[in-house]
């Protein structure tokens, strides 16, 4: 267990240095999810919060348009239904920053502890808190337009995915990561869940690196010479 964070801030050449209306920036957490006793969090993740919440707004980072959560969101075992007080002890209580709390500010994706519990429940809490968004298993969204970069963010559910566990293979997942990625003609593409690296890159790859497991995408649209790219690992 190790939690990460890290913040992506994208912008045209022409945009100034300082947060403007030309800038985009997004917060990345993994591995953030507490412990399951008291005080349900840890020093890693209450350290996290604050850091998260004191540069979010500031001059160089500017307001977010979203908070990727990449999974592992309750240590050790998930939550059991949409009432468990881990939802209040592990997130509500500990990220406080209004800096962080606009109305579906949080994109969610499940990790392998979230499955030893109730995903579901984890996705109905959508309906309970209004900056907490996960509406399905794997989804995409698209952040920015006009005066910013755009960003095409695929968030993706890498249990079902790659079959760890006692999970089958989702192959439908993997058909509809792989026509969505095709089709893009965002700026940038953005892949995150637990097990896996993600990246924006004009031809993307995804290895677990558990389990050396790869998958190769072939094709996303553009020539990877002139791909605008960066990794980070998530678990």
């Amino acid at each position: 267990m190790l939690l990460r964070f890290a913040f992506i801030t994208l912008s045209f050449a022409a945009a100034a240095s300082s947060a403007s209306s030309s800038q985009l920036s997004i917060g990345v957490v993994g591995d953030w999810g507490g412990i399951p006793f008291w005080p349900y969090k840890t020093p890693g993740e209450v350290g996290t919060a604050k850091a998260l919440g004191n540069l979010a707004g500031s001059a160089d980072i500017g307001s977010l348009s979203a908070v990727l959560a990449l999974g592992d969101n309750f240590y050790f075992d998930g939550v059991k239904n949409v009432d468990d007080p881990r939802f209040k002890n592990t997130f509500e209580d500990v990220f406080t920053a209004d800096s962080l709390k606009g109305d579906n500010l949080w994109k969610i994706c499940a990790g392998n502890h979230d499955w030893r519990g109730n995903v579901s429940a984890q996705m109905a809490y959508s309906d309970k808190s209004a900056r907490w968004h996960y509406p399905a298993l794997y989804y995409t969204f698209r952040l920015g337009g006009g005066a910013v970069p755009t960003v095409d963010v695929f968030l993706v559910d890498t249990v079902t995915l790659t079959g760890y566990g006692n999970q089958s293979v989702d192959e439908a997942q993997w058909t509809w990561l792989e026509n969505g990625l095709a089709k893009s003609d965002a700026d940038y593409v953005i892949v995150g869940g637990v097990r896996f690296f993600f990246s924006f890159l004009s031809r993307c790859f995804f290895l677990n690196a558990k389990f050396l497991f790869f998958r190769s995408i072939s094709q996303c649209g553009r020539s990877a010479n002139t791909a605008r790219q960066a990794c980070w690992w998530t678990e």
